[in-house]
């Protein structure tokens, strides 16, 4: 270590190993180590992913030496060299890339995906910042530029049959996807309780830019949402398009907006997607005290639940489920404590179907 230990007293000795009482933060061990090993059994850092394998100081020193940007291709390869990563010699797929690019709280990593469909099983965003951009309509390769088209990108990623639960786990993490379409494989045989993504703890914030969300198969129901935000995480949406997923009872979209949250949808698509069983709307917003929702120019188009009980099995609209809640931790109770706003957001139903909104 680069500083002598003057006072002895703060010295314990056990083993061969030496306690300071001292507190590190995350950017001094980065700073401060130079080499390190684990001789534990794996896995070592609680991961079932032959990826994750490495000891967690093993892993602080490999992120220093990795690179910030990362690019995957359908014709790339999981394999580390010196090239790896980069355009002439991407990965093939964005768990593997998201393991090797040097990502933090501090730093933001971004994975570049070329045109294709990406099949993966999970994609876990902890504690660090990172961008996953697709390619843009009428483009070879993506490009860093910030995008201002509308136009869907020409990549996708989907999940398959290792996706034990979700595909994106996002736990504390900033996360911005752009130019993808993602699709859940709910083909016959696959796994019908899988959602695409979930975003966890109150330091979570995520960004979806020109993205699609759909289905393999639209006339099969999924048993999970789509995507959840829990209480306390914030969520932008932008230029996202719903289209055609079929749930059994739970909503395409789950929404829960708490004291500290910030969620915003503009110009987001919700069309043709059904509830089969009327327990939801299409769009479930669980709006707690003191949270801020925003929905912007969104339009919902053909949006229905069907109520197995209801006579003659008639659709009715569901597009949106507003559920007011009072939070007993929340400094203001009532729903007056924050708001939520709908501008200039038009909804399309069925035929004579009513009700489209709900509260």
């Amino acid at each position: 270590m680069d500083q002598k230990i003057l006072n002895s007293s703060l010295k314990r000795k056990i083993g061969h190993d030496i306690i300071l009482d001292h507190e590190y933060s995350k950017q001094e061990i980065i700073q401060v180590f130079s080499q390190t090993n684990s001789s534990s059994s794996v896995p070592k850092i609680g991961s079932v992913h032959s990826q994750y394998l490495k000891g967690t100081l093993d892993f602080v020193l490999y992120t220093r030496q990795t690179a910030e940007t990362s690019y995957v291709s359908i014709q790339g390869i999981n394999f580390e060299s010196g090239t790896s990563g980069q355009s002439k010699n991407p990965y093939l797929t964005n768990q593997y890339a998201i393991y090797h690019t040097k990502a933090s709280q501090y730093r933001a990593a971004q994975i570049f995906n070329y045109p294709g469909v990406f099949i993966e099983a999970q994609l876990f965003i902890g504690g660090n910042i990172l961008s996953i951009t697709g390619t843009a309509e009428g483009l070879a390769e993506p490009v860093l530029a910030n995008q201002t088209s509308t136009r869907l990108g020409l990549s996708e990623i989907w999940t398959n049959q290792d996706t034990l639960q979700s595909l994106f786990q996002v736990f504390d993490g900033v996360l911005t996807l752009q130019l993808i379409t993602f699709r859940i494989d709910n083909s016959d045989g696959m796994p019908s309780s899988l959602s695409m993504i979930e975003i966890h703890g109150s330091q979570a914030s995520v960004t979806i830019e020109y993205c699609a969300f759909k289905t393999v198969i639209p006339t099969n129901y999924l048993e999970q949402e789509f995507l959840s935000l829990d209480k306390g995480g914030n969520l932008t949406m932008r230029y996202v398009y719903v289209e055609e997923i079929s749930e059994i009872y739970r909503p395409v979209i789950y929404i829960a907006v708490s004291e500290r949250s910030n969620v915003q949808l503009q110009n987001a698509n919700i069309t043709s997607c059904q509830i089969y069983q009327s327990n939801s709307g299409v769009l479930h917003i669980q709006y707690y005290t003191g949270g801020t929702i925003s929905l912007d120019d969104c339009y919902f188009r053909y949006n229905s639940v069907v109520s197995p009980f209801y006579e003659g099995k008639k659709p009715f609209g569901g597009a949106l489920l507003i559920k007011l809640c009072e939070s007993s931790f929340s400094e203001q109770l009532g729903s007056e404590g924050g708001w939520q706003q709908l501008n200039n957001s038009r909804v399309l139903n069925i035929r004579d179907c009513r009700h489209a909104f709900y509260y």
